[in-house]
Formats: structure tokens, C-alpha cells, sequence
């Protein structure tokens, strides 16, 4: 995405129209990513609450919020794919889960 720095995935769009005129976007790599190539650890990536749209900064989404968002999936019928971040295991990883979402 190229329209807010401060959400996940951000790419400046003066770079991505460059690669895409080189036609080395799928080579891109996001701000966070670039950072860590560097070598630098990241260890929270900031999730919007609410709409984008509506709120301006990202927060981090707190630990009880997320429970009750995922108990929620519970009630419905759909596959829940859970990726765990190996930079930020303990930031990512939930114990329980699956007691959580069925």
C-alpha cells in the first residue's frame, strides 16, 4: 500500500512506480521489512482498530480485545489461518487458541 506510512506494508509511491516501470515490484520489500533487512528487530507490527479511514494513528490491538475478537470466529463457519511472526514469537504467538476459535 503506498497512501499512509504509518500502517502495514507501506511502500512510498515514488518507488513503487519506479519498480513498476522496472518491472522489479515483486522485489519491493515494505519500510518494516527494509528494516529489518538492515538488521533491525521489529518486534510489534501496529494493527488499526476500527476503519482505516476513520482513525489517523495505529495502535497496538490489546490482549483482551483480540480474545474477544477471536471468540467471535467461534460462531461462524470459516477457516482461520494463524501465522506466527518468528521475529516477535511471544508478541504473536496465543496460547489457547484453538479452545478459543472451535
Amino acid at each position: 500500500q503506498t497512501h499512509n506510512p504509518d500502517t502495514v506494508g507501506y511502500i512510498p509511491i515514488e518507488q513503487f512506480l519506479l519498480a513498476r516501470r522496472n518491472r522489479t515490484q515483486r522485489q519491493q520489500l515494505c519500510t518494516r521489512c527494509l528494516l529489518m533487512q538492515e538488521g533491525e528487530i521489529i518486534p510489534v507490527v501496529a494493527e488499526t482498530l476500527g476503519n482505516s479511514r476513520e482513525r489517523e494513528s495505529a495502535e497496538v490491538v490489546p490482549a483482551d480485545m483480540l480474545k474477544q475478537q477471536l471468540k467471535m470466529i467461534k460462531q461462524r463457519h470459516c477457516v482461520v489461518v494463524y501465522i506466527i511472526d518468528v521475529l516477535d514469537f511471544y508478541g504473536s504467538y496465543i496460547r489457547g487458541i484453538r479452545n478459543m476459535i472451535g
